[in-house]
């Protein structure tokens, strides 16, 4: 496909195996920096790590406000 304006982001990668969570998920700031890395085995959190935006190591709390953030940026009413 072609695409013309502003280069498309990912804001995450997710993947579901009959209907539940399975393998490598992934979720991304606005800038494209890596703030969540979680794997799951049908359904279960079997690993997960956090970034916070200056790439350094983070905790859950780093990533509940990467939520907001991207949250806030699909709806900026809300």
């Amino acid at each position: 496909p072609y695409v013309t304006g502003p280069k498309p982001q990912i804001s995450g990668m997710h993947y579901f195996f009959d209907g539940k969570r399975h393998g490598k998920w992934e979720d991304y700031y606005k800038s494209g920096q890596i703030w969540a890395r979680k794997i799951y085995d049908h359904g279960e959190l079997i690993y997960e790590e956090y970034w916070n935006e200056d790439g350094s190591v983070g905790d859950i709390s780093c990533h509940i406000k990467g939520e907001r953030k991207q949250f806030r940026k699909i709806n900026p009413k809300y």
